[in-house]
């Protein structure tokens, strides 16, 4: 088949994008092959998704244009190869060659955002926990077990035929087998510099609701500072448990989210209980937002920790 007659391609298998982003695709975007949407820029897929008022990360979105980029190229040799040459009968005594073990690849992928207001001097939280690949949300009062069994549920690695309760009994059972104590992930700061490249951060955020400015469109970057304390932190930081730490930007006024970046899970260093990590460069969009850091540990005595860092006005 060659590039003319290739009328549709398979989105899905590429990576952060479901069944209905690529119906999203077709539709607005006119996207039906690898082709058409390695011909497109991040700007005319994040200003459709803004008229839509749809979320996706502009890292994300890069992704998708380097992966079709990738596989149109794929699509274009294998239209081009010769067809293979007959294998001769009798040829019993082949030896297979052992095949090589893949790199790990993502099947399904969630954001989870902390959110807060204030009602007549109340303030009231909740956790969204949203399927990138589904296009669908969940909302919670706060973070439970839950939640875990809703997202293997939507990565296709249920239903269950234990419940919530049952499962928040066998976590206590196993909690029961572990070291008396436990470990909390305490984010100290969270810094902004604009440029990335700049000595002097042009914001600080300790958990105090803070106004800032920043220009649009201009790169700049995030530092976050946290330690991990407790009475089983020392014994955590021996076992060298990976941390993760997740930035994410929420526009006040439009009320959606963007990921200014997510650090790959990396190993905490032995007898190191402090940390200061500068996530990727990222931009905003004209608009206010509020700040939101992230950063667990994967350790099951572990409470993660959240911090509303700073409010910036992008002009």
């Amino acid at each position: 088949m060659n590039e003319k007659n290739r009328e549709y391609d398979n989105l899905i298998v590429i990576k952060y994008i479901g069944p209905k982003m690529q119906s999203w695709l077709r539709e607005k975007l006119q996207v039906h092959t690898y082709h058409d949407l390695a011909n497109l820029s991040v700007d005319q897929i994040q200003s459709q998704l803004l008229v839509d008022k749809k979320t996706v990360a502009t890292s994300n979105v890069e992704a998708w244009i380097q992966q079709a980029k990738e596989l149109a190229l794929e699509s274009k040799a294998e239209d081009n190869a010769m067809p293979p040459e007959p294998v001769e009968s009798g040829a019993s005594d082949r030896v297979d060659m052992p095949k090589k073990a893949k790199d790990w690849e993502e099947y399904a992928s969630f954001m989870v955002y902390f959110e807060a207001r204030e009602i007549n001097g109340k303030r009231e939280k909740r956790v969204k926990v949203f399927h990138i690949e589904a296009d669908k949300s969940k909302v919670w009062p706060e973070l439970t077990a839950e939640h875990f069994v809703w997202m293997l549920d939507q990565a296709g690695e249920g239903p269950f035929p234990i419940t919530s309760q049952q499962l928040s009994e066998e976590q206590s059972e196993m909690e029961k087998k572990q070291p008396v104590g436990e470990a909390q992930v305490k984010i100290k700061q969270v810094r902004l510099f604009q440029p990335p490249e700049a000595k002097k951060p042009v914001a600080i955020s300790n958990g105090k609701i803070e106004q800032h400015t920043l220009k649009a469109g201009e790169p700049f970057s995030l530092e976050v500072l946290f330690s991990l304390v407790g009475e089983a932190a020392e014994s955590i930081v021996e076992q060298h448990a990976n941390y993760s730490v997740q930035v994410v930007a929420k526009d006040t006024h439009k009320k959606v989210g963007t990921e200014l970046g997510c650090l790959e899970p990396k190993a905490l260093s032995e007898g190191k209980f402090d940390y200061k990590i500068r996530m990727p460069v990222a931009t905003l969009n004209t608009g206010e937002h509020r700040l939101w850091a992230l950063v667990s540990v994967q350790a099951t005595n572990t409470i993660p920790n959240f911090l509303e860092g700073p409010s910036v006005k992008v002009l």
